[in-house]
């Protein structure tokens, strides 16, 4: 099972996001893990209702995620 999810935060503000996952390695962003990137922090990594909480930035975002 796969998840996309396109967003797009506006100027000037940041969103928390939670993406279902079992682990940071499972979530990429535009085809990287988002443990790559430094414009996306870390909430939440281990959510026992499976989801991931991470902090965004203004931007255009597209996530992918194995939900397995």
């Amino acid at each position: 099972k796969q998840f996309t999810w396109d967003i797009e935060v506006p100027a000037n503000t940041k969103a928390a996001v939670y993406i279902p996952a079992k682990s940071l390695e499972h979530i990429k962003e535009s085809g990287e893990t988002v443990l790559e990137s430094k414009e996306i922090q870390i909430l939440k990594d281990n959510n026992p209702d499976g989801y991931i909480g991470l902090e965004i930035g203004s931007g255009k975002y597209s996530f992918e995620s194995i939900m397995n």
